[in-house]
């Protein structure tokens, strides 16, 4: 059974092909967030790149996200704390519910949102380019606790 691309081996060759190379900076930061398995901050990529190669300053990672952005290979994520978090574009496409009181985060999945973007394409002729959505709201247990008040 063949072994599916490593998602820095994927990325390599995603960028090769369009011309562009993986630099060490870049490759680092990539193999941090894709390590975390979960959303992190630049601050948080700064400190793990920071400890492999201390030469890099926090303007290289911000810099270097936002052009990874660029090629589609990591998604920006809003979840409204007032800071941006990341992860890599290999982590299946999802949205946010944010509770606004205890700020709790629950991930929800894409099709929720690919329902309402047909939805709005269908009834108002606005094709809908999502790409993530926070909801903000109650959890469960606020929402239990603002009834019980």
């Amino acid at each position: 059974m063949q072994q599916p691309p490593h998602p820095i081996q994927d990325a390599h060759e995603q960028l090769r092909q369009r011309g562009f190379r993986l630099t060490p900076q870049r490759m680092l930061i990539m193999e941090v967030i894709n390590v975390f398995h979960d959303h992190i901050s630049a601050e948080q990529i700064h400190a793990a790149v920071v400890a492999r190669y201390p030469y890099i300053n926090i303007a290289t990672v911000y810099r270097n996200l936002h052009w990874l952005l660029d090629q589609q290979l990591v998604r920006k994520i809003d979840v409204g704390d007032g800071h941006l978090w990341w992860e890599a574009a290999t982590e299946a496409v999802h949205h946010h519910l944010i509770c606004e009181r205890c700020k709790a985060v629950q991930a929800i999945d894409n099709h929720v949102v690919a329902c309402f973007a047909n939805h709005v394409a269908e009834h108002y002729g606005f094709a809908v380019n999502i790409a993530h959505l926070p909801i903000f709201g109650l959890c469960t247990q606020c929402a239990a606790e603002e009834d019980a008040a």
